[in-house]
């Protein structure tokens, strides 16, 4: 049995104990790794922030968590690195990105969601809005001690003279960049709403800024300027997808490219920017397609959304990316109609001979709540082969029937456009959303996910789950 401190509050997580990992965390989706598994293979790690709405309630709120799972005795515990509300509460959007150091320390990384100037309930002060907080274990393998909190502060290099907050962080080592060190990258979203790169040569310890990823057209797209998910290969390269700009103000495609040697390229390794650590940049359209939108009308694919992008084993490129479908609105945002969100489709990408193939695997149903439409269950691949799946989804994928709840599915490729899918929960008392997946040295995976009631990123009741697969 799984153990966890305190008792959950909840009737309905009663019946879950023997999956419950964290009583009270949730995730968003870009920020990476929020899952890692410790090199003395005994542990897992994973990131959450707790919210108001679940057990312990305020006495919790906010708090940004590390979790341990301990793979012998399947026990859990938590330690709390810091405490960032946005609005006042908890936000999924600050959760930590997770990595582990050569020497075997802990690496936490975290900031908040456009957190600082504006918002009330932040107890760092008024000038902390481009500020990613970092913490560093004390000893190697070890989660449960951590050094002091510190900050790395993103200049405010917005050419319109905007100063917009930074929110996520993402971590990727590069063993044959910089010094005998190699190199940390961390991407996130700084200054003007743009994707940015910050670096360090001493495994984490201090940190330089570097430059944009991308630069929107003059007068950008909105709200944020694209939508960004990594995965790297350890050693030299950064690939990525893109998109235009967050999905309620444009007509997003979803474009591939990749940082290497200090340049970004397309697919084919056409070369968009000679220097990526500069303050000019391409836009995100100059890079390679992997979707283009069609027109928001009855049978048509539209506004694209980026959800995972993975290496397999053997170094293919695999992603999952979602749309929406045809012009049926789901619930209003801000009174301003949002065409196919009441229809979101689910895509498989892989990178075939150096050209893109696209798959549509199944459907995501409408958004999870009526303040961002577009979002959706998500899924994991897994990166063994890039052959097996598990996504979340209100639709049962092997006969379309509608569901009570999202319930999470595994679908296998048995040929190159066919998928079977079997079940992995059902008949659930709430939602199972967002799963990640634990790749153990035996072979084996255990799956993550996030179970409970999801109003709004900064209202939700709910716990981590987890299951041996």
């Amino acid at each position: 049995m799984v153990t966890f401190p305190g008792n959950p509050t909840l009737e309905r997580m009663k019946t879950l104990v023997d999956d419950l990992v964290q009583e009270n965390g949730g995730w968003c989706w870009f920020q990476d790794p929020r899952l890692i598994v410790d090199q003395h293979e005994t542990q897992i790690l994973f990131a959450t922030v707790a919210n108001v709405d679940g057990p312990h309630g305020a006495s919790v709120d906010g708090n940004i968590d590390v979790n341990r799972f301990d793979l012998r005795s399947e026990e859990s515990s938590h330690v709390t690195l810091g405490n960032i509300p946005t609005r006042g509460r908890g936000d999924d959007h600050n959760v930590a990105a997770l990595w582990q150091r050569p020497d075997g320390r802990f690496l936490a990384k975290y900031t908040g969601h456009n957190y600082g100037k504006g918002y009330n309930g932040n107890p760092k002060g008024t000038d902390t809005h481009l500020d990613h907080f970092y913490r560093i274990s004390v000893h190697p393998h070890d989660a449960t001690e951590w050094g002091p909190e510190q900050v790395f502060r993103w200049p405010s290099n917005d050419a319109t003279g905007k100063s917009n907050a930074v929110t996520y962080a993402n971590l990727h080592y590069l063993s044959e960049e910089g010094g005998e060190k190699g190199r940390l990258y961390n991407i996130g979203r700084a200054s003007g709403q743009r994707w940015q790169i910050a670096t360090s040569d001493d495994w984490g310890e201090t940190w330089t800024y570097r430059g944009r990823i991308t630069t929107p057209p003059e007068g950008g797209r909105g709200y944020s300027q694209g939508y960004m998910k990594f995965s790297d290969n350890g050693k030299d390269r950064i690939d990525f997808f893109t998109t235009e700009a967050h999905p309620r103000d444009y007509n997003n495609g979803l474009y591939h490219g990749y940082l290497q040697n200090g340049k970004s390229h397309r697919t084919d390794g056409t070369i968009v920017d000679e220097k990526v650590c500069s303050e000019g940049g391409p836009v995100p359209e100059q890079f390679t397609p992997v979707f283009l939108p069609q027109t928001q009308k009855p049978g048509c694919y539209h506004t694209a959304w980026a959800i995972e992008l993975s290496r397999t084993e053997a170094g293919n490129l695999v992603g999952l990316f979602q749309t929406r479908f045809g012009d049926v609105n789901g619930p209003l945002h801000k009174k301003k109609p949002m065409p196919g969100t009441s229809y979101h489709r689910l895509f498989f990408a892989e990178l075939v001979e150096g050209r893109w193939k696209t798959t549509e695997l199944a459907k995501l149903g409408a958004g999870l709540l009526d303040s961002e439409e577009d979002y959706t269950g998500l899924g994991v691949i897994d990166r063994k082969d890039g052959n097996t799946l598990y996504i979340s989804t209100p639709i049962d994928p092997r006969n379309d029937t509608r569901l009570p709840h999202h319930e999470l599915f595994k679908g296998v490729r048995n040929t190159e456009d066919d998928w079977e899918w079997s079940e992995v929960t059902s008949d659930s008392e709430a939602d199972n959303l967002r799963p990640q997946l634990a790749h153990l040295p035996d072979g084996t995976r255990r799956l993550f996910w996030v179970h409970g009631t999801y109003e709004h990123q900064t209202h939700y009741s709910t716990g981590i789950l987890t299951r041996d697969l």
